[in-house]
């Protein structure tokens, strides 16, 4: 008997380590029998918008966080002027439409590079925007977002902080080299000469060779990555795997509904006692014909009923594969059950409808949705803030506006109510944190009643006045009692005294 030999130290270490091997991190393990493997992080981010366009599912969950995340936000002056709070105002529906974008990219691919242009705005632009007390405002004109899959990301040999290279396309690099003129022969001499005054450095190094560009933006974000990978794991990765394997259930599907469209139509004439002989082929002519003459014809005239005539012999009968497996879909269940465990997001919240295996108490089950969208917030409310300051700074407007977005209510239980109501009673709970949770704001609700005192005073209205509560018909609950004069009565004159 042979006695094995012990493994080595590099092979305990590359046991340890896989990564050691130069194996791709987005490949499976030894024990994954389902063959889902990646070469590159673009191949898992392909995957995830593939399906975040085709899967009903996803593309709802997805679409529901960002929309809940990103609802509105809540602009006060703080410390800054109030031109700041207008300015902002002025340019909010294209902030909060930015902000959605780079929210649904950062749950798709994990890796938000946010690429912002100020540009200076005259009067004309101010006016449409809203904003009448300057001729003149450096804003953000162009926000756009970049697309990841040009991004490499490389980690430092020491510390924590990586480096991010974009990846020239090819046509620009075509361009620039032929300084103007494209692949196919046409000239753009105006946009080349703008890329040479704005981004001069950018053109010398296409012109020197070079394919990649290190990226110089502080606004980089990326979603949860792992200890030692270079590349953020996308929120839909967990549910690829099971994504997969609904479409190839439904690939299933679609075969065995292609093959009922294409069923066979199988036409006998003749039988044992009556075959069908030379004499009386003409009659299998004539069947072919009729047959033929309902094809060639077929419009929205013709009757669905394909009336056949022909003698006794003739049996017509239908070849289909066996489509109990296509009508059952109990084989969806578990795997949607899956997906919607990768997810997150129970299905009360997508349909409103509960099943056995979720949480059926809604307030219960937005516990997890609640923190992944604050966790969204959180990660790129900087590119709020550096707008924000950008155009503070450039301006020369001084102080900063107290942006936040709106609080996200998704607590609608009596109980949840009562108790709040009970804290600001007792004195435990603010007024502006009593509004919040009802999706108010406090501070706005303030100036809302500020200006409607001064309407009303300019108009001789009376404010509104509280009534006091009404006895109930059905017997008095409390009694009123009527508080006695406290008023000394007056002495009777004295008479003056006899002298």
């Amino acid at each position: 008997m042979t006695e094995k030999l012990a493994k080595s130290s590099m092979e305990q270490y590359t046991i340890l380590y896989p990564l050691a091997r130069d194996a791709s991190p987005w490949g499976t393990e030894k024990v994954d029998k389902l063959e889902l493997t990646y070469n590159t992080w673009k191949d898992v981010v392909d995957d995830c918008r593939y399906f975040y366009k085709r899967d009903p599912f996803v593309a709802t969950v997805i679409n529901k966080i960002v929309d809940l995340s990103i609802n509105d936000l809540i602009i006060h002056e703080g410390d800054a002027r109030k031109s700041v709070k207008d300015i902002v105002e002025a340019i909010k529906s294209d902030l909060l439409m930015f902000m959605r974008s780079a929210a649904l990219e950062y749950l798709l691919s994990g890796l938000v590079i946010p690429e912002i242009t100020f540009e200076n705005v005259g009067k004309p632009g101010l006016e449409e925007l809203g904003i009448k007390r300057f001729s003149q405002l450096s804003l953000p004109t162009d926000m756009w977002l970049r697309d990841p899959s040009t991004v490499l990301i490389k980690s430092p040999l020491i510390g924590g902080r990586k480096s991010y290279f974009v990846k020239i396309p090819e046509e620009m690099r075509v361009f620039v080299s032929n300084e103007g003129k494209y692949s196919d022969g046409n000239m753009d001499s105006d946009l080349y000469q703008t890329l040479v005054k704005e981004m001069p450095e950018f053109v010398t190094a296409i012109k020197s060779g070079k394919t990649e560009i290190l990226l110089d933006n502080p606004l980089v974000i990326q979603y949860r990555t792992l200890a030692g990978e270079t590349y953020p794991t996308p929120y839909l990765m967990p549910g690829l795997e099971s994504l997969r394997h609904k479409r190839n259930l439904r690939r299933m599907d679609y075969s065995l509904a292609s093959r009922v469209i294409t069923a066979i139509q199988l036409i006998k004439m003749g039988n044992d006692e009556y075959p069908l002989t030379e004499d009386n082929e003409d009659q299998l002519e004539e069947l072919k014909k009729q047959m033929r003459w309902r094809n060639d014809l077929y419009n929205e005239n013709v009757e669905r009923i394909f009336q056949l005539f022909s003698n006794h012999t003739v049996t017509i009968e239908w070849i289909m594969p066996d489509v109990k497996v296509m009508l059952d879909d109990a084989k969806y269940k578990s795997v949607n059950h899956d997906i919607a465990i990768a997810l997150g997001f129970p299905n009360i919240l997508v349909t409103g409808e509960t099943e056995r295996s979720f949480v059926s108490d809604p307030q219960i089950a937005t516990i997890s949705p609640l923190q992944t969208m604050y966790r969204i917030r959180e990660s790129i409310f900087p590119i709020i803030k550096r707008i924000i300051d950008t155009i503070v700074e450039d301006n020369k407007l001084g102080g900063s506006a107290n942006v936040q977005f709106k609080p996200i209510n998704m607590m609608a239980s009596s109980q949840f109510v009562e108790g709040v109501k009970a804290l600001f009673d007792s004195g435990n709970l603010s007024k502006q944190d009593f509004a919040a949770v009802f999706g108010f704001d406090w501070f706005g609700q303030v100036d809302k009643m500020q200006d409607e005192q001064v309407i009303v005073k300019e108009a001789g209205l009376k404010p509104p006045v509280k009534e006091s509560p009404k006895p109930d018909s059905s017997g008095p609950k409390f009694i009123i009692q009527a508080k006695p004069d406290k008023t000394p009565e007056k002495a009777p004159a004295k008479k003056p005294a006899k002298a």
